[in-house]
């Protein structure tokens, strides 16, 4: 694969630590599974959905999910595979126009979510305690923002990029508890096999 040889380079070099490989070898892992997962996306979304639904959904999700982590895909292929599949059935679901009512109760749940859970602590990421702060106080900043260029769009009355937005803060605070649920569920399987 393409990884390998530069993360071999980069510590042969001494670029990076001995330490650090692994968290180099996932990144570049991730920003190619994400290229490969975006690019057809915004293709077959834009026929399921619409462009602006789209690229507004894409950019709010990866926009907040940089900071607030959450549920990951145990392989890289799982995560495109499964990323695409997700991404495209909630772009179906984004197609419809949502009352105002609707939008601001589930962004709110989900805002909540975000606001209290965020950022997961993946086991891949290890972070430490003032990573795990910054992450927190970003995710907080990021979250605000996009709350706000939601509702300037939809002060515009623009729906489609109202719904990509709306979709997106949705599927950040979704993944981000169920990751919370699955470590909770392994820790209390741990507990019950230490007892």
């Amino acid at each position: 694969m393409l990884v390998e040889p530069f993360v071999s380079f980069c510590a042969c070099h001494n670029i990076v630590s001995e330490d650090d490989i692994p968290t180099l070898r996932y990144c570049i892992e991730k920003r190619l599974y994400s290229l490969l997962i975006y690019m057809p996306l915004i293709l077959l979304g834009s026929l399921i959905s619409n462009h602006l639904t789209t690229v507004s959904f894409l950019w709010a999700f990866s926009y907040l999910r940089r900071m607030t982590n959450g549920f990951h895909a145990k392989t890289p292929f799982l995560c495109f595979l499964g990323s695409f599949i997700l991404f495209l059935f909630v772009l179906a679901f984004a197609m419809k126009e949502y009352p105002l009512w609707v939008i601001l109760i589930l962004t709110s749940v989900s805002a909540m979510i975000i606001w209290i859970l965020a950022p997961y602590n993946h086991p891949s990421m290890n972070y430490s305690t003032d990573e795990i702060s910054a992450c927190k106080k970003s995710a907080k900043i990021r979250l605000i923002i996009t709350f706000s260029i939601m509702m300037v769009f939809y002060l515009t009355s623009e729906s489609r990029i109202v719904n990509g937005i709306f979709f997106g803060i949705i599927l950040v605070a979704a993944l981000l508890g169920i990751a919370y649920i699955i470590d909770r569920r392994r820790q209390h399987a741990y507990f019950r096999k230490e007892n």
